[in-house]
């Protein structure tokens, strides 16, 4: 069999060719073209056998390409990226552009593949396989897609296209992607025609899962795996005495004498971080790199280029990431949600908050201190805010506040205000010295619904105002908190679950700017 002549474009870590060269098909790349130097290592690695690194000729050799692969950049696509949202002052371009030519975003780079293929006149690849997120049939993203396929028609190609979700495949990956085949000349390529292998069941029990960090938050999800038959595979601490001293405590196998080697040890599925605010994203790369699953503490990272720039890694790797939110995780909020989508209350018009903390006024304490990104709003109001946005329709746009800052530059209390493009709206009461309840209001239209204790909760009162009549509507348990997020996080690796990571997302764009307006910021954004 000939060589196939492939052209790889946004070359990524080469997935078209190994899976080419998994099925026993010969290739032979003509080009690989990738900026990112992590992606590179990565395929230098995987096909070192292949290459000669050394200057060759290209006299006779064949440069037509049978097929040409591109997965052009999907940022400006994707929901999990900024879709061309962001400002020029937040380090990106193009103010909702998303991919449109010109625009300079990141993924409007389709069009020079676009262009590359015009000029090659008759040296035209016979086949292109065009691979992006599925956000590029949504309404704000489709006029780019169908014009790409027009362009491709003009070409000489007739395309066809199908989402196609990898677990059909074999593959434990829940996302679905829209693949897009343009054959040269009338033929079509019929999807139907390709062989499925659906994933194999996964255990659970077969997941290894890696804790760094050995504080409250660890000891907790310790408890919580031990409840469900479980147990922690391995622990890595700074301090190396506190991990063997916890591995002791909780029968766990594993200590690492150095905390790295956990992001490189093969047999850790998935990693716990557990350590302070300001330390999260310098672990997240580390895991996302080699490939480990994570699931990080509130605050998920410091603000929203730090989760956005892991958001790209994790889908550049295959990976699931969440934040350990318990909101989203807790049965009484599904329960919830199930009632507001009946129609039993109405719209939801407003949402009152209040979380109230008494932390000795010690400003060396990581609450109040700045070098340990400390303050009210990562700490506190990341709940507020994740309580809000399960309940409202859509992401808080407008937003106003007044702050109170502690003598160490962070936010020591803050009322908050928001509303979003369904005219809902807000409030948030937050302090680190003074003790509030912590309650939540959601006020609909014909009637509303009291949570307290809400971080962690397990019951709600529900007040219909037309009869008076009230109810209380309970679900789960306050001790399985974190029960429930192992267990969330478990079904997401295996594809059938969901860590909400488009509403940590929101809600982290939602503390990025308030902290923005208030001029605070920590030692790591300076």
């Amino acid at each position: 069999m000939e060589k196939i002549q492939l052209l790889e474009l946004f070359g990524g870590i080469g997935s078209p060719r190994c899976a080419l060269r998994n099925i026993g098909v010969p290739v032979k790349s003509i080009d690989y073209v990738e900026i990112d130097e992590k992606a590179v290592r990565s395929y230098n690695a995987m096909f070192a056998a292949e290459h000669e690194y050394s200057p060759q000729t290209v006299v006779g050799w064949n440069l037509k390409p049978d097929i040409l692969v591109h997965g052009s950049p999907c940022q400006d696509f994707s929901i999990a990226g900024h879709q061309g949202k962001a400002t020029a002052e937040g380090g990106r371009i193009n103010k909702g552009k998303g991919a449109n030519e010109g625009s300079g975003t990141r993924s409007s780079l389709m069009w020079e593949t676009v262009h590359i293929i015009e000029q090659m006149g008759e040296w035209k690849p016979k086949v292109v396989i065009w691979e992006n997120v599925k956000n590029v049939l949504s309404k704000h993203m489709v006029h780019n897609f169908n014009r790409y396929l027009s362009y491709m028609e003009k070409l000489g190609y007739t395309n066809n296209h199908k989402i196609l979700d990898a677990r059909n495949y074999g593959l434990p990956q829940a996302r679905g992607r829209v693949f897009t085949v343009s054959v040269l000349g009338d033929e079509q390529f019929n999807f139907d025609l390709m062989q499925t292998k659906p994933m194999e069941e996964t255990d659970m029990k077969d997941i290894k899962w890696a804790v760094l960090g050995t504080g409250v938050i660890a000891n907790e999800m310790a408890v919580a795996l031990k409840k469900n038959g479980r147990n922690i595979y391995a622990v890595g601490n700074r301090t190396y005495d506190k991990a063997v001293a916890f591995a002791e405590k909780y029968g766990i196998g594993k200590v690492y004498s150095d905390y790295n080697e956990m992001f490189t040890d093969p047999e850790v599925d998935v990693i716990y971080i557990t350590t302070p605010h300001n330390t999260h994203i310098q672990f997240m790369r580390r895991a996302i790199e080699n490939r480990k699953h994570i699931l990080v503490e509130k605050s998920i990272t410091l603000n929203s280029d730090e989760l956005e720039e892991m958001l790209e890694l994790a889908e550049q790797y295959n990976v699931i990431i969440g934040e350990a939110m318990t909101i989203y995780h807790m049965p009484i909020y599904r329960k919830l949600k199930e009632l507001l989508d009946s129609g039993a209350l109405g719209k939801v018009n407003l949402i009152t908050m209040n979380f109230g903390s008494f932390k000795d006024y010690d400003m060396s304490n990581r609450f109040f201190n700045r070098n340990l990104a400390g303050g009210a709003m990562l700490d506190i109001g990341v709940y507020a805010l994740s309580f809000i946005r399960w309940f409202m329709d859509s992401k808080p746009d407008k937003l106003l506040s007044q702050v109170k800052p502690a003598p160490t530059g962070v936010d020591e209390q803050a009322g908050l205000l928001l509303m979003n493009k369904e005219g809902q709206m807000a409030t948030v009461m937050l302090s680190l010295h003074s003790k509030q309840p912590k309650r939540g209001m959601v006020s609909c239209e014909n009637g509303y619904i009291e949570v307290m204790e809400y971080p962690r909760a397990w019951e709600a009162k529900v007040t219909y105002t037309d009869t008076g009549k009230t109810e209380t509507i309970a679900a789960g348990k306050n001790a399985d908190a974190l029960a429930y997020e192992l267990h969330d996080m478990e079904e997401a690796i295996a594809g059938e679950g969901s860590m909400y990571l488009d509403y940590t997302k929101d809600v982290m764009d939602m503390m990025t700017a308030f902290r923005k307006s208030w001029g605070f910021s920590y030692p790591e954004e300076e």
